[in-house]
């Protein structure tokens, strides 16, 4: 996963959680970033917000889904 720039999906994701209405989760995934001092500090952040939104399952649209999953497929796959 070379090059993959997991802040700035993450930034994408937020801005479209946003759009949708969701400015709490928006705002969480933000936070992640925000309070962490090391990557992978923030990798985790951004994976255990991901996967409570994931798991409160509020109305997504196909785009911000399939983004999610992609997103935090590649966390994990960064993480382990």
């Amino acid at each position: 996963m070379a090059g993959r720039d997991y802040y700035e999906e993450a930034h994408q994701l937020s801005r479209l959680l946003a759009d949708e209405g969701l400015e709490d989760w928006a705002r969480r995934i933000e936070e992640a970033i925000a309070g962490g001092f090391t990557a992978s500090e923030i990798l985790m952040a951004l994976r255990w917000q991901s996967q409570q939104l994931q798991g409160a399952r509020p109305s997504l649209s196909r785009e911000v889904r399939h983004r999610l999953r992609t997103f935090l497929a590649g966390l994990e796959q960064a993480l382990s």
